[in-house]
């Protein structure tokens, strides 16, 4: 997986995508979805996309009023780049209680 923007990455039929999420000051609660269907947040490998891109959203909600954060990891090939971020409870975008990202993946030229 190789970095193409901020939140969209190359990647190569066959490679196995991971996504690791943990939390901290807060409940670990979080919902996934791939390619805008529920999902188990498990390695998934990347096929052919039907359209430009896959994607996947993460879903993050927030239990302590006083704050509390998630660390989130996005990797694929060993040895390549490996996404990370942390989202704060009152983030960029002002939430309080929840917030959601999103990852798109294309295929490698």
């Amino acid at each position: 997986m190789l970095k193409k923007t901020k939140r969209e990455f190359l990647c190569d039929i066959g490679e196995t995508i991971t996504v690791e999420v943990t939390s901290e000051g807060t409940v670990h609660n979080v919902a996934f979805a791939k390619d805008g269907e529920d999902w188990d947040g498990q390695p998934f490998v990347f096929t052919e996309p039907t359209d430009e891109f896959r994607s996947i959203t993460l879903f993050l909600i927030f239990s302590n009023p006083s704050g509390g954060k998630f660390n989130i990891k996005v990797f694929g090939k060993a040895g390549e780049f490996v996404f990370q971020e942390t989202v704060p409870q009152d983030d960029e975008f002002g939430s309080v209680s929840d917030s959601a990202r999103g990852y798109n993946f294309f295929k490698k030229a």
